[in-house]
Order: C-alpha cells, then sequence, then structure tokens
C-alpha cells in the first residue's frame, strides 16, 4: 500500500475514503443487515463531488491549491472589469460619433442656406446698383422723367442684409 517515497497510492486512499464514506452512510440512517453489520449504501453523486474536492484538498497541497484559485479568481475579475471598460469606452465612441455626425448634417444645412442667402443679396444688390445708376444718368443727362424710370426710383432707397445663422446647438 506504501510506494517507494512512502506515500499511499492516490487510488487506494480514494477507495479506503470511499468505503469510509459508505459505512458512514448506513450508520447515519440506521440500516444493519442480519448479522447486525450495516448496510453500504452509496454516497449521492454530490457527496462524492465534495469528497473529491476534499481529497484534493489535503494539506500538503491545499496553500498551492488556494492561491492559484485566488490569482484565478482575482485576475478573472480583472479581465472582466477590463472588459467591461472597453465596451464603455465603445459606446461613448460610438455615441460621441453620432453627435459628431448630427452637429456635421447640422452645419451642411446652415452653410446651405447662408449660400442661399447671399445669393438672394448679391442679385438684389445688382439690381439697385442698376436702377441707382439709371436715376443718376437721367438727372446727369437732364431727360425728362419717363414712367419707365418710375421702377428704378422706387429701388432707389433699398437695401439687403444677411440674416445672422443661430441656429447652432
Amino acid at each position: 500500500m506504501l510506494n517507494r517515497s512512502g506515500a499511499t497510492n492516490a487510488r487506494q486512499r480514494n477507495v479506503a475514503n470511499s468505503l469510509r464514506s459508505l459505512r458512514r452512510c448506513g450508520d447515519r440512517i440506521g440500516l444493519r443487515g442480519p448479522l447486525g453489520s450495516p448496510i453500504f449504501v452509496p454516497d449521492p453523486p454530490i457527496m462524492s463531488f465534495f469528497n473529491t474536492l476534499s481529497n484534493n484538498l489535503r494539506p500538503e497541497h491545499r496553500l498551492t491549491k488556494l492561491l492559484v484559485g485566488g490569482v484565478g479568481e482575482i485576475f478573472m475579475v480583472m479581465v472582466g472589469i477590463l472588459l467591461a471598460l472597453q465596451v464603455n469606452n465603445w459606446n461613448d465612441d460610438r455615441k460621441d460619433g453620432v453627435k459628431e455626425m448630427k452637429i456635421l448634417r447640422e452645419m451642411r444645412d446652415n452653410l446651405d442656406r447662408d449660400l442661399v442667402d447671399c445669393r438672394f443679396n448679391t442679385e438684389r444688390n445688382g439690381q439697385l446698383l442698376r436702377a441707382n445708376e439709371a436715376v443718376l444718368k437721367q438727372l446727369d443727362d437732364r431727360t425728362p422723367f419717363h414712367d419707365s424710370l418710375r421702377i428704378h426710383y422706387g429701388n432707389i432707397f433699398g437695401n439687403t442684409q444677411l440674416t445672422a445663422n443661430t441656429s447652432a446647438s
């Protein structure tokens, strides 16, 4: 039962532990055979799991296994935290990208409206300039007033103004 190093063979230890566990279980529930010896009742599967676990945590390996398990759990928690931070960063970047696209679209729309306003003002100022030149020519030449000059006299006091765009958010 002992090998060269003096340690008990692991398989033989497991068999001995299983037999002891079966005896304890039979004693616990009070089952006796015809000669008064306890009946062997097998442990439920969960008990065999716990027995195996306790066998693996014998004093000679307990500290090492506990340290390895603790370091493993700390590592897993760190990986989970880093993963959660990365997902949070990705989500923040996505939200920032959506907000940026909204602002860029709004800026493009505002610039399009400003361009339309500038073109209108340029055209209108050209009309006013032509009207003022026609009235000035008529006054310089001292020609008599004609009905065709009526519209030019009406446009002497016109002006245009660039509409300020204040819709930035």
